[in-house]
């Protein structure tokens, strides 16, 4: 596959449905969609950002997801993975985002919602509503008291943003949900990438990930 060229798997037990969106994602974004009932069955990824598997939560309980992403870790790290028929009172945001999946649509969204949000996805971007966002501040992240030190000698805040760094979320949306200007955001990620010895993004959310999630 040309390393340009988008790819869609979404991975299900329900065929019908399955096709039916694969059909209308790619008449509508001529994005390549192909349908897996299996999530075993879908090829390696390339590490390109290029492949997204939209799996169906339909019928999944919460541990039974959580386990599953567990176990096949290596999906998230090949591929985008994003989370469809998602059930709010499942509340697995948080668990998941720190798995590696990218976005949740829930099973009241409509078509033009699903659209949207892929698009933001292959563009590298965390999909999850202000709301839900908000909820994972608040129940994963410390407080914002800045003389606090933490991990790696950063202050409460500065841990507050790298892991919202590690889960994808743009600065943007960091400096809304925290009441600050993107200016400021900047700042701070300049300070964490100085005081933890990176150089980017990924080398931030790899580190994230081994310290603070």
């Amino acid at each position: 596959m040309h390393q340009e060229e988008k790819r869609i798997y979404i991975v299900g037990q329900n065929r019908l449905q399955n096709e039916m969106m694969a059909s209308f994602i790619g008449n509508s974004t001529e994005v390549d969609c192909r349908v897996e009932d299996d999530i075993c069955k879908v090829p390696p990824g390339k590490r390109n950002g290029r492949e997204l598997i939209l799996f169906d939560c339909r019928d999944q309980g919460a541990d039974a997801l959580l386990s599953g992403l567990r176990s096949e870790k290596k999906f998230t790290v090949n591929h985008l993975v994003a989370l469809f028929n998602v059930r709010e009172a499942m509340e697995i945001e948080k668990e998941t985002l720190a798995l590696g999946v990218r976005g949740f649509f829930y099973d009241h969204d409509g078509s033009a919602t699903l659209l949207k949000g892929v698009d933001v996805i292959f563009d590298n971007q965390l999909w999850l509503s202000r709301k839900k966002f908000t909820e994972v501040l608040e129940r994963g992240f410390d407080g914002p008291t800045e003389r606090k030190k933490t991990s790696g000698g950063l202050t409460a805040r500065e841990t507050e943003i790298l892991k919202a760094l590690a889960l994808g979320i743009s600065n943007e949306m960091i400096a809304k949900e925290l009441c600050i200007s993107p200016h400021t955001v900047k700042t701070h990620i300049y300070h964490i990438f100085r005081k933890i010895s990176v150089k980017n993004r990924i080398q931030a959310a790899r580190w994230a990930m081994n310290h603070l999630l």
